[in-house]
């Protein structure tokens, strides 16, 4: 398993917009992909500068997963709902590809937390992947888990 490499940022509170499926850890692998490729078809041509996809623990085997945007100038659709982030305390995993996506929430849930003594999960918080600008599968992108400490 690679190395990670994991910094700690304050956030700030966002309120972002778009769609979700409920799923769980056993299905994640192919509700996530397949939600994207729901809303990204529709929603390219107002795409602001990033994406997300954000994650809400419902248990701790079932989460909301969403696929969402900010929409600075109104221009969505009315029938897409609202996530907030709220402002904290994150750690930022960063990931090289889409395809390291698994490795990398590995890496940060089993091994990160487990080296931490400054810090601890925020069971609390969501978590969520940014997606920068005109981002592809190969292009690196970040994953931030919400903290304590």
């Amino acid at each position: 398993m690679s190395d990670f490499n994991v910094t700690i940022v304050e956030y700030p509170a966002k309120r972002l917009t778009g769609i979700k499926v409920r799923s769980n850890m056993a299905k994640a692998q192919e509700d996530c992909p397949a939600l994207w490729q729901r809303f990204y078809p529709s929603y390219a041509q107002v795409m602001p500068a990033a994406a997300y996809g954000v994650t809400v623990m419902i248990n701790a085997e079932d989460f909301d997963y969403w696929a969402a945007v900010e929409d600075k100038g109104g221009r969505l659709p009315a029938d897409l709902k609202h996530v907030d982030i709220p402002a904290g305390k994150y750690a930022v995993c960063s990931v090289p590809n889409l395809a390291s996506i698994g490795e990398a929430y590995r890496f940060i849930f089993q091994n990160w937390f487990a080296s931490q003594q400054t810090y601890a999960y925020d069971e609390q918080s969501l978590s969520f992947e940014l997606y920068p600008s005109h981002w592809s599968v190969e292009n690196p992108f970040e994953i931030y888990v919400g903290i304590k400490g």
